[in-house]
């Protein structure tokens, strides 16, 4: 192998991105053969980051090339928190000014109410894990986040294909998926920023707030102008939303938060000022084709199955942390005073399911010496089984199974 490798300097970086991306291919052929569909494509990508870990567990083949696969998955990373925060619309609450009845959902202040519930839970759920952190104060302020999250970016997605999406009950859990998403992010970023504070961050922050500023102000002044230039030059918008959402993240990861905030809240700026649509489907195509991919199964290889082989009391640690996340999701139990038992148990299931923040909350766990690498995984773990419940689940509710209750707003 090595022998091989000395002949290809010049693309040996492309030796990677070729065996995830053609191996990714070829496990979504096979799950399409065996009719698994309802398991989603990230799912599969991850499960295989997994299997490539524990076969080549004793291999340095990984760490050879250790610098290409974690750039291909920062910028994985960044896409999707950035692609996620522009597929999120808060408008659906902007004439929602009737109290909560039987007749009647105000989205905004249930989601709210909800929310506090979910925290209120998760940190009596993150005691459990005392034992397991280094630091104590701060690991239960992680797990708190972890557990009380939801992954808008696969919510959405599984709305849409169980036809409830355009519902007064998908609009409450899309609205309640995204401000728990958001406050999750921010909550991490307040969390970095008071363990590490400096005037230096401070005017990092300042910067990203002009940035946001000085690009509202180019999109309400000169809208007119760009769309001439943008007719004499392929792809101007798509360089300058790249330069943009580069900037976004390297002020906010200087500034002492997490990188992905940058990403996710331009995500939800540029959706405000109706940036170009068609703009970010030509990033949306190159992310999902190319980086997420890529993304989620290095995310696999962070899980060391061997682990939870040799040693079952982390397993039983992924188990309890798995009924957490559910069990924090419980009050939404409350809906059913408006739907039917099969929809409310939807509706739980989809807010339940959680992975993004759980890969944040591993890594800032691990780096800042909070939690083991082992614990780290557990969160991971947890996070995959979670999500694979949560997409089974709804396959098996089917839409015609639900009760078609027309809420009057």
């Amino acid at each position: 192998m090595n022998n091989f490798l000395s002949f290809v300097n010049e693309t040996s970086f492309l030796i990677p991105i070729v065996i995830i991306l053609g191996l990714s291919i070829l496990f979504t052929i096979l799950t399409g053969v065996l009719k698994l569909k309802f398991i989603p494509a990230f799912i599969i990508e991850i499960i295989l980051g997994i299997i490539l870990k524990l076969v080549f567990y004793d291999y340095t083949f990984s760490d050879t090339y250790f610098n290409i696969t974690e750039i291909m998955y920062t910028t994985g990373f960044i896409f999707l928190m950035f692609l996620s925060g522009f597929d999120n619309n808060l408008s659906i609450v902007h004439s929602d000014k009737e109290k909560t009845s039987k007749h009647h959902i105000n989205i905004r202040k249930l989601s709210m109410i909800f929310i506090v519930i979910f925290y209120i839970i998760s940190l009596c759920f993150s005691f459990i894990f005392f034992k397991n952190f280094d630091k104590k104060i701060l690991g239960i302020v992680l797990l708190t986040i972890t557990f009380s999250s939801t992954f808008a970016g696969l919510v959405v997605p599984l709305e849409k294909e169980e036809g409830i999406f355009n519902t007064t009950l998908g609009s409450f859990i899309t609205y309640l998926s995204t401000i728990s998403e958001l406050i999750t992010i921010v909550l991490l970023t307040i969390f970095m920023v008071v363990l590490d504070f400096s005037l230096v961050r401070l005017v990092s922050y300042i910067g990203l707030i002009l940035l946001f500023v000085i690009v509202w102000l180019l999109n309400k002044i000169i809208k007119k102008s760009f769309e001439r230039i943008e007719r004499g030059f392929t792809h101007f918008p798509f360089r300058i939303l790249i330069v943009i959402l580069g900037l976004c993240v390297i002020l906010c990861e200087y500034a002492g938060g997490e990188y992905i905030l940058g990403a996710f809240l331009l995500g939800m700026f540029l959706k405000k000022i109706k940036f170009s649509e068609e703009v970010v489907e030509e990033l949306e195509s190159i992310c999902f084709g190319i980086f997420a991919p890529i993304f989620f199964v290095i995310v696999g290889t962070k899980v060391d199955i061997k682990i939870f082989i040799d040693n079952p009391q982390w397993l039983i640690i992924v188990l309890i942390m798995v009924a957490a996340f559910f069990a924090c999701k419980l009050p939404l139990i409350y809906l059913i005073r408006w739907y039917n038992k099969k929809t409310t148990i939807l509706s739980i299931v989809l807010t339940a399911c959680t992975l993004i923040v759980g890969i944040a909350v591993s890594h800032l766990g691990e780096t800042r010496g909070v939690f083991s690498e082992e614990f780290g995984g557990c969160i991971i773990l947890s996070s995959i089984i979670t999500c694979i419940i949560s997409s089974i689940v709804c396959k098996v509710i089917s839409i015609d199974t639900l009760e078609k209750v027309e809420i009057k707003e």
